[in-house]
């Protein structure tokens, strides 16, 4: 395959191989190397030394299926005597540990704030998918290797799915109907009345559309958990499988439960927050609840920020600035964002939020920034890298072309960043260095 220059520009012309022998990037793309997994590690994170030996073992064992990935080792190492004894037990290329100003780059245009990180790579740069190693764990033959286009329907196809009488042979219909995944646990006492609701839901829809499906996806921490949980339920379930039912649920982008997830006839993304809206359409006339591209901020939208980058615009009043006007503006560019992060596929690091808030509205939003003293105020909030960035306008001046080249300054590393004084939950994992 070719050379991909804008992947050359993004990682530097030179990397080094585990005897330290410098290599050009250029030629090691023109042997036929289709994508690239970036590993983000340390030796002075406990994480890091669980996974790595991990990944090694399991990329040794599927050389045939590495043998058009290209690995490159991106150090988060304390010094650069601590990154030679960690990378010479890996078999694959790094980036040059002197390159610290790029290490950074990569980290920052990737979203890496925690290590162990491995995210794969098309060979022009654009991210395939964000959390390798989670995948690695859904995906231990390395089957979907190296997850490109691997949406949930394409997961579900290597799944077996089971209904009450057993073992469903023939899965094949549920590639022509609208499937809802529901992912729940019996430890989980939220999710217990998610599941009576959509027991009492689930017969209101079959009667309208008959074109639908519930599969169940047990995050149960034992067989005989799994089977409680399943008990009352009147539809299929993902067989379980103790060490491959929570990898699968965050392969598939789940990062709480309860959640219900509705898939259309093509496997594309619907909506991944249904259980918020059974809650409020207990008749089901609302179904498939699709998806809303921009919304007014609640304080439900508070634990949806965990994972994702979010624009938010603030405004006076409705009076200044009608909903109808917002959404004229906002509308095309949050489906344009969209589009690009491909609603269902996995791999959707960069997917940013769409929001507006009003003056009056803004209390639950002042978790994150102080309320501007001027509007219209444009924010981008990235709560996994604790920054918010602040725009203030003029309101004459706001327009959609006002907002895409904000967001384009964002993207490109333009705009300086505010720490956010109330983070809305720490996390678990290491922070780079």
């Amino acid at each position: 395959m070719a050379t991909c220059e804008g992947l050359v520009n993004i990682l530097g012309g030179e990397l080094i191989d585990n005897q330290f022998e410098s290599v050009q990037l250029s030629k090691l793309l023109d042997q036929g190397y289709t994508s690239v997994g970036l590993l983000f590690a340390g030796k002075w994170c406990s994480s890091s030394q669980l996974f790595v030996p991990t990944f090694i073992k399991w990329y040794k064992d599927l050389m045939d299926k590495f043998k058009d990935i290209l690995v490159i080792y991106v150090s988060c190492d304390m010094n650069e005597n601590d990154f030679k004894s960690f990378f010479k037990l890996m078999p694959w290329y790094a980036l040059p540990y002197q390159l610290r100003d790029k290490k950074q780059y990569l980290s920052r245009k990737y979203r890496v704030p925690q290590i162990p990180r491995l995210i794969y790579l098309d060979a022009c740069g654009e991210m395939i998918n964000k959390d390798g190693r989670v995948a690695m764990l859904a995906d231990p033959t390395g089957h979907l290797l190296p997850y490109k286009n691997v949406g949930m329907a394409h997961i579900l196809s290597y799944s077996t799915i089971i209904s009450k009488s057993g073992v469903l042979k023939d899965t094949s219909y549920l590639n022509n109907i609208k499937v809802c995944l529901y992912f729940a646990a019996l430890w989980c006492s939220p999710c217990s009345k998610i599941t009576e609701a959509l027991i009492k839901i689930y017969n209101k829809i079959k009667h309208k559309h008959q074109d639908f499906e519930i599969i169940f996806c047990s995050c149960d921490y034992s067989y005989s958990s799994f089977l409680e949980n399943y008990k009352p339920m009147p539809w299929l379930a993902l067989d379980f499988k103790k060490e491959l039912t929570i990898p699968f649920a965050k392969f598939g982008g789940i990062q709480t439960i309860p959640t219900i997830v509705i898939l259309d006839e093509r496997g594309h993304l619907i909506t991944c927050d249904a259980q918020s809206k059974i809650m409020y359409d207990p008749e089901g006339n609302d179904f498939p609840w699709p998806h809303e591209v921009v919304s007014e901020f609640t304080d439900f939208d508070l634990l949806s920020l965990n994972e994702s980058l979010a624009f938010i615009l603030v405004c006076e009043d409705d009076s200044t600035f009608p909903q109808s006007d917002i959404h004229s503006m906002l509308d095309p560019i949050a489906r344009q964002k969209q589009e690009q992060y491909k609603f269902g596929t996995i791999g959707r690091e960069h997917k940013i939020l769409f929001f507006f808030v009003y003056k009056d509205t803004f209390a639950e939003m002042g978790k994150l920034v102080a309320l501007p003293t001027q509007f219209p105020t444009l924010f981008m909030i990235d709560v996994p890298f604790n920054a918010t960035y602040k725009k203030v306008l003029e309101s004459q001046t706001l327009s959609s072309e006002v907002i895409s080249n904000f967001i384009r300054e964002f993207e490109d590393g333009d705009l300086v960043p505010t720490p956010i004084p109330d983070v809305v939950t720490a996390s678990n994992s290491d922070n780079t260095t």
